[in-house]
C-alpha cells in the first residue's frame, strides 16, 4: 500500500475517532441544554395584563336594632322575608339580602331592594288596616278579640317599617368615606404550557415603602389560560391594624391607610408569584372625586 494512501486512512480514520469523542463528550450537555428549554418551556409563565384597584368605603348599615324589630312581629318578619327573597332572584347571590335579617352582615348593595320592599310592605300593611277598622274581607274585625289583636299587630308593624324606611332614606344620602383598605383585581394569563398556581400572598409598593397585600385562597390557573385574581389590603384605624398582614408591616400598612384616606391618587407596583415565577404590573389608586 502506498504511504499517501496509508496516511489518507489514517486521516479518515482519526477523523472519524475525533468526532465520535465529541459527540460523546457534548452529547450529556446536549440532553442538559434540551431539557432545561423543554421544561422552561413547559413551566407556568405569568404576564399580567391589568390591574385595577378600588377603594373601599367604611360600611354604613342600618342598627341591628331594626332587624330584631322587624323579626319581632311574625307577619312582618315573614312578609319581609318573603319580599325580599322575591326581590332578590335577579342578584347573582340571591341569599346576600336576605342574609341580614338573619344575623349576617349587611351588604351596602342591598340598600335599594330593601327601601322598595319596606315601601311595599307599608303600602300592604296599610291595607290591612284600613280592612281591619272597616270589618272588611280579614279573619276577623276590631269588634272582636281575633280582629283587635291583628289590627295591634298590624300598627306595630307600620311603624317599623315606617322608621325602617326613615333609616334606610337616612343612610342613601349619607356620603361614605374611604376606609383605608384597597381591593386589587389583577389579570393573570398563563403562558406557559403547565398548570400553575398564583400564592395567596403578593408585595405592593408604593412610594419607597413595601408591604403584603393577601388573596383568600391560592388561586389554580392552567396552561395557556387566564384568570383574574383579587388581593385585598390591610387598614389601620386609630393605631388598630384590621384585616390580613405579614407581622412587622404595621407602620407600613398605618402609612398606606392614612395616604388612602386622604383620596390623593396612589401610584404603586404589585408584584404576585406564579408557582416558582414572579411577575410585576404597575397601577394606580384613583384620586377621590
Amino acid at each position: 500500500m502506498p504511504d499517501n494512501a496509508k496516511d489518507s486512512w489514517w486521516t479518515d480514520a482519526r477523523k472519524i475517532l475525533a468526532g465520535q469523542a465529541l459527540t460523546l463528550l457534548l452529547t450529556p450537555a446536549s440532553v442538559a441544554v434540551t431539557y432545561y428549554l423543554t421544561e422552561r418551556y413547559k413551566a407556568p409563565r405569568p404576564d399580567l395584563q391589568y390591574v385595577s384597584a378600588d377603594a373601599l368605603k367604611v360600611v354604613t348599615e342600618p342598627s341591628p336594632t331594626f332587624r330584631n324589630r322587624i323579626n319581632s312581629e311574625s307577619h312582618l318578619a315573614w312578609g319581609f322575608r318573603d319580599e325580599v327573597r322575591k326581590a332578590s332572584l335577579a342578584l347573582q347571590d340571591p341569599q346576600v339580602c336576605v342574609s341580614w335579617l338573619d344575623g349576617g352582615a349587611w351588604d351596602s348593595d342591598c340598600i335599594r331592594l330593601y327601601r322598595s320592599v319596606t315601601n311595599q310592605m307599608i303600602g300592604m300593611v296599610r291595607v290591612t288596616i284600613d280592612q281591619l277598622r272597616r270589618g272588611g274581607s280579614t279573619q276577623g274585625s276590631i269588634s272582636d278579640p281575633l280582629g283587635s289583636r291583628q289590627l295591634g299587630e298590624a300598627e306595630r308593624g307600620l311603624r317599623i317599617a315606617e322608621d325602617f324606611a326613615r333609616e334606610l332614606t337616612r343612610l342613601d344620602s349619607t356620603e361614605s368615606s374611604r376606609s383605608g383598605d384597597v381591593r386589587f383585581a389583577v389579570g393573570v394569563l398563563n403562558r406557559g404550557a403547565s398548570d400553575g398556581t398564583v400564592f395567596s400572598e403578593a408585595s405592593l409598593t408604593f412610594g419607597h415603602e413595601t408591604f403584603h397585600v393577601y388573596a383568600q385562597d391560592y388561586v389554580t390557573i392552567q396552561a395557556h389560560s387566564f384568570k383574574e385574581v383579587t388581593f385585598e389590603s390591610a387598614r389601620a384605624d386609630d393605631g388598630h391594624v384590621s384585616g390580613t398582614w405579614a407581622r412587622g408591616e404595621e407602620d407600613v400598612i398605618t402609612s398606606w391607610s392614612k395616604t388612602v384616606k386622604k383620596g390623593q391618587e396612589i401610584p404603586f407596583t404589585l408584584t404576585i408569584t406564579l408557582s416558582n415565577k414572579t411577575a410585576s404590573i404597575d397601577g394606580t389608586v384613583a384620586k377621590e372625586d
